[in-house]
C-alpha cells in the first residue's frame, strides 16, 4: 500500500470513529415570522448552527476521504498494471 493510501485510510478510520451528529439549525424568530439561516453560521452565531455546520463539513471530509482512497487504490493498481506490461516487454525482448 502507498504512504498516500495509508494516509487516507488513516484519516478515514480515526474520522469514522467520531461521530458527529447536530440537527439543522432552528430558524430565528423575528416578531411573527421565522427568518431562515442566511449563512453556513446562520443569521447569528448560536451553538446549533456551528454544530450544524460543523456535522455538515466533517461529513463532506469524510466522503472526500473515501473518494482519496479509492482513487489511491486504483491508481496503484494502474500502475502496477503498467509495470507488470514493462516487465513482460522486457523479458520478452531480452528472449529474442
Amino acid at each position: 500500500m502507498s504512504a498516500a493510501a495509508a494516509s487516507a485510510a488513516e484519516a478515514l478510520r480515526v474520522l469514522g470513529d467520531a461521530e458527529i451528529t447536530a440537527a439543522p439549525p432552528v430558524p430565528i424568530p423575528f416578531g411573527d415570522a421565522a427568518l431562515p439561516a442566511t449563512s453556513a453560521f446562520g443569521a447569528h452565531l448560536g451553538f446549533d448552527a456551528i454544530a450544524w455546520a460543523y456535522a455538515q463539513h466533517m461529513a463532506a471530509v469524510q466522503g472526500y476521504l473515501v473518494e482519496l482512497r479509492e482513487s489511491t487504490y486504483a491508481t496503484a493498481e494502474a500502475l502496477k498494471a503498467v509495470a507488470d506490461l514493462y516487465r513482460r516487454a522486457d523479458e520478452a525482448a531480452a528472449g529474442r
